[in-house]
């Protein structure tokens, strides 16, 4: 296995440091060079200093271009060494050349790290004692001086072993330095929990555990209202009273916006006991921060099993427990959640399948106008043709929508039906999805398509979903401007919803609604229907918009449909969605 490079303990990684040492290197034997050549008669000096000059030089030249430091600094000491141990041979210890050999070990441990030091110094040594004990004849007293031999491997030495603690008691700091670096991403700031990362580090250390998911509820309003200071106060303060009332042999992280607790055991009871220890305490001991006094609540999701599936689990259950107004749930295989996870997984690849072989093709159901008896208008309804069945939506939208495929559709629909009734005037009536508005493609598409097609925009109404969640988005409102604005027609589907219907109307701008049929299929009985549809239709007219009753069935809702004066009529009591050749065929 490659070693990995410490860039901390081998500053010879380091480009600036490298350059500089060579640098310095260069001038100090170019300027030994240049003194001794004006100063002595020898030539043997300003040779050696000149030499040694040429090799750094092209040293540092091949490292600047190869980018090879480890091995250029060697090179850089092993010149050093024989330059001064050359000095050492010709000069003896006469002169002050000779101090430069204590420069050895310290540039070795200071530059090319601890084990190269230890080779470098320990040649350099071997290499004076040989020169030292064989060839005395520069030495000061003319003859073989064993103090001077001594005194100079000896102090050598020390300065040896003094850099060398040194540089051991560097790299152990700065590998400890280290070790408190990789601890920091282990532990959330706000809450001093572990985090996700040592979460996960710690579930492939348990072969089975249980996992508690506490997800905030109504998070994103409390983000929203009061900021990221009052949230991080929030999370600090909702982590102190988890430490409090929660056993000790327990652990507690911090997941995003949400808490994570494990324990080793199976026992539901145990874990339904604290689940219940956590909503009693949280709903009666409001959080006190400043002048704000917050109450908050969870909603829990409990799993058992091992590895990071059991946290999949968890935010399943979490998943249907909203989905069922409940508080908290196991998880189970056989959950309702878990078996329309699976269908959708499962629809996925069909709606691919259906998408690459145009399996997925537009069925036509008209919309009646009451005066006139006509047909004003088809709205497109998408369906899946699998042999000689005929799909309906019902079985695959939410898949299409977890899978990121409406988009997809929509544009299938489109180009289909648009090349149905090219150079007609033929009107439709198109379903638009939060989808489509979110990748903000649609004015241009559309256009596109009208162009090819020969289609006046006039002709296309487009349906918004009223129960659309981020309606409130500013770059979507003026979409749909830019659509009004070039021909297109808007109207809002399924009206009656949601709670800000008229909103809505004021938001967009649409011409029309389509009253949700859930009022619509029981009007022959229900009284209650009965008034909410009046209200709907009093309210529309008044401020100019027309209606659409869908899911008309029967004689007598089409009688009180035009009792109520609305304008236009869609169901089965008229036409079932049909493929546009069996549409003008009949």
């Amino acid at each position: 296995m490659q070693q990995k490079k410490n860039y901390f303990t081998k500053s010879y990684y380091i480009d600036p440091i490298s350059n500089t040492i060579f640098i310095l290197a260069q001038v100090v034997f170019l300027g030994y060079a240049i003194l001794h050549l004006l100063s002595e008669t020898s030539f043997h000096k300003p040779l050696l200093d000149f030499v040694s000059f040429t090799l750094i030089s092209t040293i540092h030249l091949y490292t600047v271009k190869k980018e090879t430091h480890r091995y250029a600094i060697i090179a850089l000491i092993l010149v050093i060494i024989l330059n001064t141990n050359l000095t050492l041979y010709f000069d003896g210890i006469k002169d002050i050349e000779f101090i430069w050999l204590f420069s050895v070990p310290i540039l070795s441990f200071l530059i090319s790290g601890k084990k190269s030091s230890i080779l470098l110094v320990s040649f350099h040594l071997i290499l004076c004692t040989l020169i030292c004990y064989f060839y005395s004849d520069n030495w000061v007293l003319n003859e073989f001086s064993f103090a001077s031999w001594f005194n100079l491997v000896f102090f050598m030495i020390v300065i040896s072993l003094f850099f060398y603690v040194y540089e051991n008691l560097r790299e152990k700091s700065q590998e400890l330095i280290l070790k408190e670096h990789m601890k920091i991403p282990l532990i959330d700031p706000i809450t001093t929990f572990p985090n996700k990362l040592a979460l996960q580090k710690d579930l492939k250390n348990h072969k089975e555990l249980t996992l508690m998911l506490l997800d905030i509820d109504h998070f994103n309003d409390l983000n929203y209202t009061y900021g990221e200071t009052i949230t991080n106060a929030v999370f600090k303060a909702i982590s102190v009273n988890l430490k409090f009332i929660l056993p000790k042999d327990i652990n507690i992280y911090r997941y995003h916006k949400q808490f994570i607790i494990t324990f080793d055991t199976y026992e539901k009871d145990h874990a339904l006991k604290m689940v219940s220890k956590i909503f009693a305490f949280f709903r009666t001991s409001p959080i006190e921060l400043e002048e704000l006094s917050l109450f908050i609540d969870f909603t829990i999701g409990i799993s058992c099993g091992k590895d990071s599936t059991v946290i999949s689990q968890a935010e399943t259950a979490i998943k249907e427990a909203r989905l069922s107004s409940l508080k908290s749930l196991f998880y189970t295989e056989d959950s309702t959640f878990v078996t329309r996870q699976k269908h959708n997984i499962s629809w996925r690849q069909k709606l691919i399948d259906a998408l690459e072989e145009e399996a997925l093709v537009p069925y036509y159901q008209p919309i009646i106008d009451n005066k006139s008896g006509k047909v004003e208008k088809y709205e497109v309804l998408v369906r899946i043709i699998d042999g000689n069945e005929v799909i309906s939506p019902y079985f695959f939208l939410e898949a299409a929508k977890q899978a990121s495929l409406l988009t997809a559709i929509t544009k299938n629909v489109i180009n289909i039906a648009f090349k149905d009734i090219a150079n007609s005037t033929i009107n439709l009536s198109i379903n638009i999805t939060e989808q489509d508005l979110t990748e903000n493609y649609l004015s241009h598409f559309l256009l596109t398509k009208c162009e090819k097609y020969q289609i006046s925009p006039s002709q296309i109404t487009l349906e918004i979903l009223e129960n659309i969640t981020n309606f409130d988005n500013n770059n979507w409102i003026e979409q749909l401007e830019t659509l009004k604005n070039t021909g297109f027609k808007l109207a809002i589907d399924d009206f009656g919803s949601e709670s800000s219907n008229f909103g809505r109307l004021i938001d967009i701008d649409a011409e029309l609604i389509k009253i949700d049929g859930i009022f619509i299929k029981n009007l022959d009985s229900d009284k209650k229907s009965q008034k909410i549809v009046h209200s709907i239709v009093t309210l529309a007219h008044d401020i100019g918009v027309k209606v659409v009753a869908e899911y008309v069935h029967n004689e007598t809702i089409q009688n009180l449909i035009k009792e109520y004066n609305i304008e236009y009529t869609q169901g089965f009591y008229f036409s079932e969605p049909k493929p546009f050749k069996e549409r003008y065929r009949d």
